[in-house]
């Protein structure tokens, strides 16, 4: 009886012995399986994603190109949603593009057409459905705003020639590859291959090869003057705008006025709007209204740490001018620029305009935060001197506002026979019931006035209203 337990518990061990030794095979195979299974899903996650993505893009020009055939402002909130579905794809196509450079020539294959056929699409469909949404098209090319450049760059890249006949031959090598090997042991590849993307897109290929043109003669004549009009009249305006801006018969009458100085100061809070009225200058008689220049409070060092946007990566090379009192974010002639607060009383008049909750909402952090990575997204960009509010690649001091509060509604002038904002424009969101007046300070060779509260906002409203009836 004990030799009968002894042999079964030798056998046992023998057993176990036998099973230990091929336990960490089997589970690293079933491991190795769990985790092609689990990269193959993540995979098609992603492409469902992207694809996601470009439809959505898609139905996003179609928005703008509505909105530019019916009406005459462009909304802010449409081109900011445009351009971030923009910048999600080409991130999320970059996370693809990764790994899939690892599996060898399918996977590059792969990565280049799908990126080939995204770009290639989305230039023909903005390019040939209207003028106008192909305006806009390649004005956003241009705009150094956060995605949108390095995008652009990538577009034009993947589109060259020498690129689509480099895709070109790799799709036929790996036609070849398919004929001879069947079945890849790698299952991305295999799931690749097994959706026939590759070949689908390389229809689009082959037709545009056979096309040899991304835009029409027409088209591209119409493209010719139009920039040749658009750069014209920015150098020509420019220059007599620089020339203009230099002439002054005076200092402004709050220059250096210390009461004025601190009642500002004590006055601001991050992201009011400053307007002021430069009646020294001869630019003042060239700028349709009241009011001559826009710009907005950021904050100073406290403020921003509070509101968590000192701690941003993209604020870093900000922090040095803020802690030297450059709290105030302006766009000059010169381009994008911080400036502090005795700068901005160089001037006769100033107001400090606060917005109400249905456009900013001060409680939001997130919202607080990408409001200010908007302002100065815009560093970089030139002065806007044909005050087009609906091309986004040049600004002017009151085109400021439209991508740091993409839901304000602005009014308009006509100006050049373009749709522009004016600081006048800015002023009467008052009237709509969008802002209030905060305060208003009015100079004169006998002193200062300073106006706050209701009385700031009824004197505010007062100038607009005789500006908008043309007295």
């Amino acid at each position: 009886m004990l030799r009968a337990y002894s042999v079964i518990i030798l056998l046992a061990m023998f057993l176990k012995s036998d099973f230990l030794l091929a336990a960490p095979s089997i589970l690293s195979n079933s491991l190795h399986e769990r985790q092609n299974l689990d990269k193959t899903n993540e995979l098609v996650r992603d492409l469902e994603d992207l694809a996601a993505f470009e439809q959505r893009t898609f139905f996003l020009l179609q928005e703008i190109e509505a909105q530019l055939k019916h009406e005459t402002n462009l909304s802010m909130a449409s081109v900011l949603k445009f351009r971030q579905t923009i910048v999600d794809w080409f991130r999320l196509y970059q996370k693809i593009e990764r790994p899939l450079l690892k599996e060898g020539h399918a996977g590059e294959t792969f990565h280049q057409t799908i990126g080939w056929s995204f770009s290639m699409n989305l230039q023909k469909f903005a390019m040939h459905r209207s003028s106008k949404l192909r305006q806009f098209w390649r004005d956003q090319m241009l705009d150094r705003s956060e995605g949108m450049r390095a995008f652009a760059q990538w577009k034009w890249w993947i589109q060259t020639p020498m690129m689509t006949q480099r895709i070109e031959k790799n799709i036929e090598q790996l036609n070849l590859e398919v004929l001879e090997q069947e079945n890849p042991n790698d299952p991305v590849v295999s799931w690749l291959l097994e959706q026939d993307l590759v070949a689908k897109n390389y229809l689009n290929l082959k037709a545009h090869k056979l096309q040899k043109k991304y835009v029409p003669f027409k088209m591209a004549v119409s493209d010719f003057f139009f920039d040749s009009w658009r750069e014209g009249s920015q150098i020509v305006s420019g220059t007599y705008g620089n020339v203009v801006g230099k002439i002054k018969w005076r200092t402004g009458f709050l220059m250096e006025n210390q009461e004025a100085i601190q009642v500002i100061k004590e006055t601001l809070r991050p992201l009011d709007i400053i307007i002021n009225k430069t009646g020294n200058k001869l630019t003042d008689k060239n700028i349709p209204g009241h009011f001559g220049h826009v710009a907005v409070y950021l904050g100073d060092e406290k403020q921003l740490r509070d509101l968590g946007v000192w701690q941003q990566d993209w604020f870093a090379p900000y922090r040095a001018r803020i802690k030297r009192g450059q709290t105030i974010l302006e766009m000059t002639r010169k381009g994008m620029n911080l400036a502090d607060v005795p700068e901005t009383l160089e001037a006769d008049e100033v107001a400090i305009l606060r917005l109400n909750k249905t456009i900013l909402d001060f409680s939001n952090q997130n919202e607080i935060i990408e409001t200010m990575r908007q302002g100065i997204q815009q560093f970089g960009k030139e002065y806007d001197f044909n005050f087009d509010r609906n091309l986004t690649s040049r600004i002017t001091c009151a085109e400021l506002l439209l991508p740091m509060f993409p839901n304000l509604p602005l009014d308009s002038e006509r100006i050049l026979g373009r749709s522009s904002v004016s600081p006048d424009n800015v002023a009467a969101i008052l009237h709509h019931g969008y802002a209030e007046g905060i305060i208003h300070i009015i100079g004169n060779s006998g002193g200062i006035k300073i106006l706050k509260g209701n009385e700031a906002s009824d004197s505010l409203k007062k100038i607009t209203a005789t500006s908008r009836d043309g007295e």
